[in-house]
């Protein structure tokens, strides 16, 4: 395969750089978020409890996990 065009290289490499600083201000913005934070512990509870039904109603012994 030929090498690349260096200034194709170097738009690349500059469009992913503003593209990574720009996710990581807006990653900073959400995460932070009293909504964010209350979503990350609905999740968390949603795991628990799914495991739980798994555990007190588990699959006939034919039909595979989903857990």
């Amino acid at each position: 395969m030929p090498d690349k065009p260096q200034p194709a290289v170097a738009l690349v490499r500059a469009r992913h750089a503003a593209v990574t600083a720009e996710h990581a201000v807006i990653w900073r913005q959400i995460s932070t978020s009293p909504a964010w934070q209350r979503l990350a512990q609905l999740e968390g509870a949603m795991v628990e409890l799914e495991q739980l039904m798994a555990e007190l109603d588990p699959p006939p012994p034919n039909e595979p996990a989903t857990a």
